[in-house]
């Protein structure tokens, strides 16, 4: 794609990402201000306690996001290159706070074994690691000394907040502090150049966003796995928890009782059980992901740099292990078969989407491969004629979830996509696994002629991160359960709005007829980017209109807010230099729960 002539504003990539990023964190700190204070009383802001402002919550980022960003421009400076430390630190911190405050909205935040006290818990590692990663750079730049004690202010906030936490789960408060430690040197590790020493193992290569926010969500998701196996087996988990797939399983006695006397009970039983059943498997796939990840960040070859078939699959059969072992000790393997089988045929709906949703694969990767192959359309087109095929998946399962259609219950074709798009980043981090550790084989080589088919320049490193930035810029949003009721749709849908829709317009409409670059040193422009947000917010009216109820289904958040986040996005992704696949669904999420919160409609006020 050649580089647009003139430029529209006198900004550099990196600024204008930053301007928008820094825009989302005061909207953030705002709509965590309203809803954790609804009187919005300056008084409130003390330590919290009741209805006031959960200062912790509100301050703990203002502080990350003004240490991130000093730490990115000197990270920019001795790497020279962007690394985007900025947006995945702010990306993490925003996604945990949002999630954690909607989890909390549900009624279910006071403890730690819900909804609410799970993402309370995670959102507090995840702010811990952040803080710890920041902190360790600091040093390692030799900052200045107040920049590096507001990093310790940022830690201190969390170790705080955590102790708040020991009452209810003591045991993670004894571990959390070694895992963020360890995510912190893992995040290290994959951001780290492969050595030219054959024995001594280097990193991914990855940039320090990349490393950052692939290494605290592996983590994160070893910690949840860890939180709901000790929950069921120590059976902390009471029957008013309000989360469907937090409850505790009933006798048997009480099951027949509810089957011969109490139907409805027994439906809703059922629905319960099936839910829980779900999310065991999406977890326990998320889980084998998390493992080979971290298994390839610590050891990128095989050991001594030998390629060996047998230790590949002796690496990946430990991760299958502990998948298995999780599986096991929640539902057991029998349970998870089942009901994997009726999650994928539970009606004619599910099992007519999966045969179109198989076919659709079959059909469009030879289709696609055939088309590179022949060179009749240039690399960005390739790439982005990928993202149509996986539109139209995830968009015919929330179709056929509408509130429209299925009522306020719904159907049960997301929580197959759900379960469906975990198996696919399984599938693809394991080719990913194999191909770095088997290098110099056939079997390394075919795989990565394959995948550098639909990559660009931004992906010139170890670890080849765009097939999986694709499935997880689309999936991550309805993996990261929050406790969402079924008709709010915006953030489960920003995944399809900003990888589907927003970035296709803007790079097809930007090569066909751009000619304004959206800034100095950018290839993106101003043509694509108008493109893109105008399509984005027609698109949800077209999608309200056939019943999706994305427009007319938001809640707190109004369409005069929801465009506007929307248009941020798009400018996001005009800016940044990072894998916009990645970054810019998870940042849209963030703001789009953000905006949904109780209260928060306060600010379009």
């Amino acid at each position: 794609m050649s580089r647009p002539r003139r430029a529209l504003l006198p900004l550099s990539p990196t600024s204008g990402e930053g301007i928008v990023c820094l825009c989302a964190a005061a909207y953030a700190i705002a709509s965590l201000h309203s809803f954790y204070n609804p009187q919005r009383s300056s008084s409130a802001l003390r330590w919290p306690s009741g209805g006031d402002v959960d200062i912790v919550e509100v301050s703990s980022m203002a502080n990350v996001v003004g240490c991130s960003l000093a730490i990115q421009l000197a990270l920019d400076r001795r790497e020279g290159s962007p690394q985007g430390h900025f947006l995945g630190s702010f990306v993490l911190v925003a996604v945990a706070a949002a999630a954690t405050a909607w989890a909390e909205s549900t009624g279910d935040g006071g403890g730690c074994c819900g909804a609410g006290g799970i993402h309370r818990v995670l959102g507090t590692f995840v702010r811990l690691s952040v803080a710890g990663t920041n902190l360790k750079q600091a040093r390692a730049l030799k900052l200045s000394m107040p920049l590096q004690g507001g990093c310790l202010i940022c830690v201190s906030q969390s170790l705080g907040h955590m102790l708040r936490l020991q009452d209810q789960q003591t045991w993670f408060v004894t571990i959390a502090i070694p895992l963020a430690h360890f995510c912190s040197e893992l995040a290290s590790l994959a951001g780290s150049p492969p050595s030219v020493n054959a024995d001594h193992q280097g990193g991914l290569s990855l940039s320090h966003a990349d490393a950052l926010l692939l290494s605290n969500g592996a983590v994160s998701v070893v910690l949840w796995c860890l939180m709901d196996w000790n929950a069921r087996w120590l059976g902390l988990l009471g029957g008013g928890s309000t989360d469907s797939h937090h409850h505790r399983r009933p006798s048997l006695m009480s099951r027949l009782w509810a089957w011969l006397f109490s139907p409805e009970v027994a439906e809703a039983e059922a629905a319960r059980d099936a839910a829980r059943k779900e999310w065991v498997l999406v977890r326990a796939a998320l889980l084998f992901a998390s493992l080979l990840f971290i298994s390839l960040a610590m050891r990128p070859r095989s050991l001594g740099g030998r390629p060996s078939a047998g230790g590949v699959a002796a690496s990946a059969s430990i991760c299958l292990l502990g998948t298995l072992l999780y599986v096991a000790g929640t539902e057991g393997i029998a349970g998870g078969i089942l009901g994997a089988k009726d999650l994928l045929l539970f009606d004619g709906t599910n099992a007519s989407l999966l045969v179109a949703w198989l076919g659709a694969v079959a059909c469009t990767i030879p289709g696609l491969l055939a088309l590179a192959r022949s060179k009749a359309v240039s690399n960005i087109v390739l790439r982005k004629l990928f993202h149509v095929p996986a539109l139209a998946v995830f968009a015919s399962a929330f179709l056929a979830d509408s509130p429209g259609r299925q009522g306020e219950v719904g159907g049960r074709a997301v929580p197959m996509l759900r379960l469906c798009s975990a198996g696919v980043l399984c599938v693809l981090m394991l080719c990913e696994f194999a191909r770095l550790r088997l290098q110099g084989t056939g079997v390394a080589s075919a795989l990565t002629k394959f995948f550098r088919t639909f990559t660009d320049d931004r992906d010139s490193g170890g670890f080849i991160l765009s097939h999986l930035s694709l499935i997880l810029g689309l999936a991550a949003p309805i993996w990261i359960d929050a406790g969402l009721p079924r008709s709010n749709w915006p953030p489960l849908c920003s995944g399809m709005l900003a990888v589907g829709v927003a970035d296709v317009l803007g790079a097809l409409v930007g090569k066909a007829v751009g000619s304004v670059a959206i800034c100095e040193g950018s290839r993106k422009t101003l043509e694509g980017t108008c493109a893109a947000i105008s399509g984005t917010i027609a698109c949800a009216l077209a999608w309200d209109r056939a019943g999706g109820g994305l427009v007319s289904r938001q809640g707190e958040l109004g369409f005069g807010t929801f465009a506007l986040l929307c248009s941020s996005a798009c400018l996001l992704e005009a800016f940044t230099l990072q894998l916009d696949n990645l970054y810019v669904p998870l940042y849209l999420y963030a703001v789009l729960l953000l905006g949904t919160l109780p209260g928060a409609a306060a600010l379009a006020a």
